[in-house]
């Protein structure tokens, strides 16, 4: 695979353009970088909405502080 960040349908399309002959095991690893790269998504996702998360809710805890004066 090459340095840039690339699907595995565009990485398949490079291999199958270079004139490799597509066999089971292309699909393999073509399978295997799609899995991967759908995990780092889901992952950055999951890290993204907690950060979102956090912040909405330390909003309401600055918020009801401020409210009930309460000092800590």
């Amino acid at each position: 695979m090459s340095d840039k960040k690339q699907s595995a349908v565009e990485w398949f399309e490079e291999q199958y353009m270079k004139g490799t002959t597509i066999l089971p095991v292309l699909f393999q690893q073509a399978r295997q970088m799609e899995q991967e790269q759908n995990a780092e998504a889901y992952k950055k996702g999951w890290d993204e909405g907690t950060d979102e998360l956090y912040k909405g809710v330390r909003k309401i805890y600055d918020a009801n502080k401020i409210f009930y004066n309460i000092d800590s």
